[in-house]
């Protein structure tokens, strides 16, 4: 046929209740402490700030969502193709939020007797509030797809793609309670691309060129919080506008029936277009009020990431084979921290994993006993950096999995 489509309806609901809880124990008070706090007061003062205080902060979120879609393949010759697509999003969100402190035994809060534990504790447990209902979202959204392609010939596709969708918004809460919704996000990209098989297709590769704008932009980030012990607080909200374009290419090249080197690649020049007004990182002067990111790279996004590898397998007797494989990623060096903070740099890095055992194929079953490693050469890295932590000057919250060896037994009936 020259044409052919599909049309549908969704609906979708999620109702979520979230109870986040913490329990402080005896030491508590010391370790949440500033060090003006710490100094003037007594062992004692400072258990009693926070020993057994019960924190409980309940969000009851509710999402509906209705769609109406459609994509049709239109068959313009023998080898052209062009792909169109249409969907709109009708979405109806609330939630309601509550937030209370008592004693572990469910008794009331009372004063220790002393300004400065006091003011520890209510730094930790927060405003008190009950059933905040929050800023209602029933909103509607466009989203569209058109991808032409050409078969060059049976092993090469020359394509391109233009669309344009988002994500929705969000029913959101400062840790005070203050209602503070996160606005849509819209994005429009723009692709150009390759996949094609080569030398009686021992080579395959797929490349693509790629160009994409956000606006409004979904992230977590930092703010600054008078009632927090940081001076900072992180939510949920929008950084006004970015842009990603670059390269990405992958292949497989098949030197024989036993042995597949794989590779990949890419240049991500993501930066953001319009940040002019983010918060300053805690290590700059507080008489800065705002920083320009504009034109900085984003958030935990590598310029350049790479990855090769190979998969060998041979057959020693019937039903016996040997099995090895490997795989190097590198990363180039990223911004971790919320803000850009100069402190908030990994530098490059790689990633090795491998392994080597043995393949039996017995009446249908295949087994497969090996021993693998991951990170084999213990490379030391982190994949989150927090810049406005109360106990340290950096906080490396998300430490690299180290090395790990182990044996790995998998059978398949």
């Amino acid at each position: 046929p020259t044409l052919d489509f599909q049309a549908g309806l969704y609906f979708f609901r999620i109702e979520t209740d979230t109870n986040s809880r913490n329990l402080y124990g005896k030491d508590a008070g010391a370790f949440y402490a500033t060090d003006a706090q710490y100094r003037p007061l007594s062992t004692a003062l400072l258990q009693q700030s926070l020993q057994n205080v019960f924190s409980v902060t309940n969000q009851h979120p509710i999402s509906t969502s209705q769609a109406v879609f459609a994509q049709a393949n239109w068959k313009v010759t023998d080898r052209a193709t062009l792909t169109a697509g249409i969907r709109y999003t009708r979405e109806q969100k609330t939630s309601i939020t509550s937030r209370y402190a008592t004693f572990y035994d469910g008794s009331p809060l009372v004063s220790t007797g002393n300004t400065t534990a006091d003011a520890i504790r209510s730094t930790q447990t927060g405003t008190a509030y009950t059933g905040i209902i929050g800023e209602p979202i029933d909103d509607g959204a466009v989203s569209w797809l058109i991808n032409p392609s050409y078969e060059v010939t049976d092993d090469i596709l020359l394509y391109a793609s233009a669309s344009g969708g988002g994500k929705s918004g969000a029913v959101a809460f400062d840790n005070n309670g203050t209602r503070r919704n996160v606005r849509p996000e819209k994005t429009t990209d723009f692709e150009l691309g390759v996949k094609g098989a080569f030398f009686d297709k021992h080579l395959s590769i797929s490349a693509n060129l790629y160009w994409t704008k956000v606006r409004d932009y979904q992230a977590t980030t930092s703010i600054e919080d008078a009632t927090s012990s940081t001076g900072y607080s992180s939510v949920l909200g929008n950084i006004p506008a970015l842009r990603a374009r670059g390269v990405e290419l992958d292949g497989v090249l098949q030197i024989n029936h036993d042995f597949a080197i794989t590779f990949g690649g890419a240049y991500n020049d993501a930066t953001y277009t319009d940040w002019s007004t983010a918060t300053c990182p805690r290590s700059y002067p507080t008489s800065v009020l705002f920083c320009n990111n504009t034109g900085k790279q984003l958030v935990g996004a590598p310029k350049w990431t790479a990855i090769i590898g190979f998969d060998f397998r041979h057959e020693l007797i019937p039903g016996l084979a040997i099995h090895a494989f490997a795989n190097d990623t590198y990363r180039s060096s990223h911004n971790l921290e919320q803000l850009l903070s100069p402190y908030g740099w990994q530098k490059a890095y790689q990633l090795t994993d491998a392994g080597i055992g043995f393949q039996t194929r017995i009446r249908g079953a295949e087994t497969e006993l090996s021993v693998v490693a991951k990170n084999l050469f213990d490379t030391q890295y982190t994949t989150s950096v927090n810049d406005f932590s109360n106990n340290a000057p950096v906080g490396y919250d998300g430490i690299g999995a180290r090395r790990y060896v182990g044996a790995l037994l998998r059978t398949k009936f």
